[in-house]
């Protein structure tokens, strides 16, 4: 099973990335979104190892490019509206 976690920022999905750490049987995060909070998406992804990540603006998303580049992650950084 895969899971996609829209609004990961959010006080619901922190609440639902912390219930899923607590299973024994951790299910794969596909893709993790958030609006603008690019700084706890990074955390975000540093634990979760989602497939995908989605940020609204460029310039988000970008920063959030180099961050993830400077720790070898896998994840794929998309944006926009589209994306989201």
């Amino acid at each position: 099973m895969k899971l996609t976690i829209l609004g990961s920022t959010s006080t619901i999905g922190i609440n639902t990335l912390s219930v899923i750490n607590q299973l024994d049987k951790k299910p794969k995060i596909f893709a993790l979104t958030a609006k603008s909070n690019y700084k706890l998406l990074f955390k975000q992804i540093q634990k979760a190892n989602p497939d995908f990540a989605v940020v609204l603006d460029k310039t988000d998303a970008d920063k959030l490019i180099v961050m993830c580049n400077k720790i070898n992650s896998k994840t794929t950084i998309l944006y926009g509206k589209k994306n989201y």
